[in-house]
C-alpha cells in the first residue's frame, strides 16, 4: 500500500542516518506492527558491526506503552547494554511529566526534541513564525534533568532554532550530556559549545 511504502521510506532513512553517525537511532511515530521491521533492521545492523547504536523510543501514552515496545524489542533479539541504551523520546509536554514515573529498569535517559515540544505547548502542526527558546522550555528541560537517575543521560534536539547559542549554554550550566543540530550547523555548534565550557570553567577562578 501507498502508507506500507512511505513508511519504508520513513525507516531506510533513519537507518541511513544511523549508520552515517553510528549512534542514535530515534523510531519513528508507528504502532507496534510497522515497529517490527525497524527493530529487526536495527538488530541486523548491530550484527553487521554498528554496535555503538542506541534508540529513542516511539511517543508513548503511559508506561504500558513503553513496556510494549520493550517486549518488541526482546523478541527481536535486542536488549539494553553499555552499548544499546534506550531513551524515552518526551517531545510533548505531557510526557515530560510522565518521566518522573518511569523506572531506572525501563529506560537509560531522555531524548528532548524541542521543536516538537513547542509545537505541542502551542498546539500547531508546524512553526511558522519565529522559534524561540522561551521561559517555559527552559522550564521543562529543567524538569527533566532534575528527575534523571544519577548516571541518567538527557539528548536535546536543538534542530531549527533561532537562539541556539542561549540553548546550549543553558544546557552546559545543567550538565546535558548531548544535543542534536543541524548537519551544516555542526561545526559552529561544536565552537559554542566549547567556548561556553570554557567560560564556565573559568568563571569560577575569575571569583577568587
Amino acid at each position: 500500500t501507498k502508507e506500507n511504502d512511505q513508511q519504508t521510506e520513513v525507516l531506510e532513512e533513519v537507518l541511513e542516518k544511523a549508520r552515517e553517525k553510528q549512534d542514535i537511532a530515534v523510531c519513528p511515530p508507528y504502532e507496534l506492527p510497522a515497529l517490527e521491521k525497524f527493530f529487526k533492521q536495527i538488530y541486523n545492523l548491530r550484527n553487521k558491526g554498528f554496535r555503538n547504536l542506541s534508540l529513542v523510543m516511539p511517543d508513548y501514552r503511559n508506561k504500558k506503552d513503553l513496556s510494549e515496545y520493550k517486549k518488541l524489542l526482546t523478541s527481536e533479539g535486542l536488549r539494553r547494554s553499555s552499548t544499546f541504551e534506550i531513551l524515552a523520546n518526551l517531545s510533548k509536554t505531557i510526557n515530560v511529566f510522565r518521566f518522573e514515573e518511569l523506572e531506572e529498569t525501563m529506560v537509560d535517559g531522555a531524548y528532548i526534541d524541542l521543536i516538537r515540544l513547542k509545537m505541542n505547548m502551542l498546539g500547531v502542526a508546524k512553526m511558522s513564525a519565529s522559534t524561540r527558546y522561551v521561559e517555559g522550555m527552559k522550564n521543562l528541560v529543567e524538569y527533566v534533568h532534575a528527575n534523571l537517575s544519577s548516571d541518567g543521560k538527557a539528548l536535546v534536539n536543538v534542530t531549527a532554532f533561532e537562539n541556539q547559542k542561549s540553548i546550549l549554554e543553558h544546557l552546559i550550566n545543567f550538565g546535558f550530556w548531548g544535543v542534536v543540530c543541524e548537519q551544516s550547523n555542526v561545526n559552529e555548534v561544536k565552537k559554542q559549545l566549547s567556548h561556553l565550557e570554557q567560560k564556565m570553567i573559568s568563571e569560577p577562578k575569575k571569583r577568587r
